[in-house]
């Protein structure tokens, strides 16, 4: 009696993962509003965020304020993460000179392979560690990937869920926008 359960763990195992990377059908979260909008400023910001990098050391989303910001939350495993992540890092080569980070948040609860991971698909920009998923409250992780644009006072402007050809012209039309506002 005992084979059935292998085959009843893996099958609920794959369920969550196809779930878990799925393209989110919801809308994505309204921009941030102003004060002037209605809105409060404190609502519009985007939560804390403070993890370590692959070396241990803490990294706040505070170190990258002034800048529009793309926070990624990933995982090895993740189909579709694989497929967004060499884009995400495109964006960052062709726009970090004119004020874009990239902050790849890594889901996967087992470490020891991300690095070898970050190697394979070329990642240059900012890579943290949440093994414990303490960020997908706060940051509203439903689903992996899901990328959250920040502007330049850290008001989350966009929330996307998955990843396929039309939200990377979405994403990549929002982050030209935002670099451009801050140049006016």
């Amino acid at each position: 009696m005992s084979a059935p359960r292998p085959k009843l763990a893996l099958a609920l195992l794959a369920a969550v993962l196809a779930a878990g990377c799925a393209k989110d059908s919801a809308p994505p979260a309204p921009p941030g509003g102003s004060a002037e909008a209605g809105g409060s400023d404190a609502a519009a910001k985007g939560p804390r965020l403070e993890l370590k990098d692959l070396s241990g050391r803490p990294v706040r989303l505070s170190d990258f304020q002034g800048k529009v910001v793309l926070v990624d939350f990933w995982a090895t495993y993740c189909g579709p993460c694989h497929e967004s992540i060499p884009e995400f890092e495109a964006l960052y080569r062709r726009h970090r000179a004119q004020g874009l980070e990239v902050v790849g948040v890594s889901m996967d609860a087992f470490t020891e392979h991300i690095k070898a991971f970050i190697d394979e698909k070329g990642m240059t920009y900012t890579v943290l560690m949440d093994p414990e998923q303490t960020t997908q409250g706060p940051w509203g992780v439903r689903g992996l990937p899901t990328t959250v644009l920040l502007d330049r006072s850290g008001r989350v402007r966009n929330r996307w869920t998955g990843y396929d050809a039309e939200l990377k012209r979405e994403i990549e039309g929002e982050i030209s926008a935002l670099l451009r506002e801050g140049r006016s």
